[in-house]
């Protein structure tokens, strides 16, 4: 029954389109049923929707959103930042969100594909525009969703809670996501907890480890002023001295060597590596803001990606859609 209200909804927005082919809004309804089944095909409604109407942010976001989850991350990149470029900065807040979105889960690709380099470009990239976007709106719980996963995924748990603390604060609990954000922020609670107790451990190895090469120190000195005149030169208690003092300030810092962050990309753990709890928080589960016009209704969302159907409301339009 579904399918055929949707097969009649696309027959009515072609002959809308027949009548009027300057309708930006068919267009959008259009391309957004042809995302349930044709992606290809929504991607050339989009795009007939974006000529029509090259001002409006929201064909170009659409469009985006379209490529984006027929993995041509490329491609949406690149629309977004056009109309970045182009349009009004009134229109940016949405293009912002869809472009953090993208530049996300191309880190994700290229994290799954084992180039961490790039993929943490990617991350920090999004990183960059998602703090434009809180810019734009201090208050904006997405933006603070989009910082809270890139810091997840660099690893920066405690921060990570913050940011998801803070969307739950200015989100409501009404929102659909509003359920993703909790999770994601007790998973970076449980990862915040599992990262205190290597560091904990580090502390205490370094403080005994400290104590002993400071009391070697000690002993050296006092050997060599007790007994100037001994086997020990003055060049060598200057070499001992200074290798003591050295393994004391390795000691004291062991704490914040537990992960060395290596040329590449790559980091190396020095202590006893916390058991996986699970797969951190990634793009899929974001909406976009739903203070313009997108929405996001339940029945239109796959495992993969949100899907949007782009409607100043959700009433009855003109084409027998509810």
């Amino acid at each position: 029954a579904h399918m055929g209200k949707d097969q009649e909804a696309k027959q009515n927005l072609e002959t809308a389109i027949k009548f009027d082919d300057h309708d930006t809004q068919a267009y959008l309804e259009l391309g957004n049923l042809y995302l349930k089944t044709d992606v290809e095909r929504a991607i050339i409604t989009f795009e007939k929707a974006s000529a029509v109407d090259p001002e409006s942010a929201e064909p170009q976001q659409a469009r985006a959103l379209a490529l984006m989850q027929n993995s041509e991350f490329d491609r949406a990149e690149k629309v977004l930042r056009k109309a970045l470029c182009r349009l009004d900065k009134r229109m940016h807040q949405q293009l912002r969100l869809s472009l953090v979105r993208v530049l996300i889960r191309r880190g994700d690709q290229s994290r799954e594909q084992g180039d961490d380099a790039i993929a943490n470009q990617y991350y920090k990239d999004a990183l960059k525009e998602a703090v434009r976007l809180k810019r734009l709106q201090s208050e904006c719980p997405e933006a603070y969703f989009f910082i809270g996963i890139i810091q997840f995924q660099f690893k920066e748990y405690k921060d990570a809670l913050k940011s998801f603390e803070i969307c739950l604060k200015n989100a409501s609990p009404d929102e659909d996501y509003y359920f993703d954000v909790e999770r994601n922020a007790n998973l970076a609670r449980i990862r915040t907890e599992k990262q205190i107790i290597p560091r904990e451990e580090a502390a205490k190895i370094g403080d005994l480890l400290g104590l002993i090469f400071l009391g070697f120190l000690i002993a050296l000195w006092i050997h060599y002023f007790w007994y100037k005149q001994g086997t020990m030169n003055e060049t060598t208690m200057v070499l001992m001295t200074t290798l003591f003092l050295g393994l004391i300030i390795v000691a004291v810092l062991l704490p914040a060597l537990s992960r060395l962050k290596l040329p590449g990309g790559f980091e190396a753990e020095l202590t006893k590596p916390t058991p996986s709890v699970a797969k951190g928080p990634t793009s899929d589960s974001i909406p976009l803001s739903q203070s313009t016009s997108p929405t996001t209704p339940k029945e239109n969302r796959s495992p993969s990606l949100n899907t949007y159907r782009f409607t100043s409301s959700p009433k009855q339009d003109n084409y027998g859609r509810n």
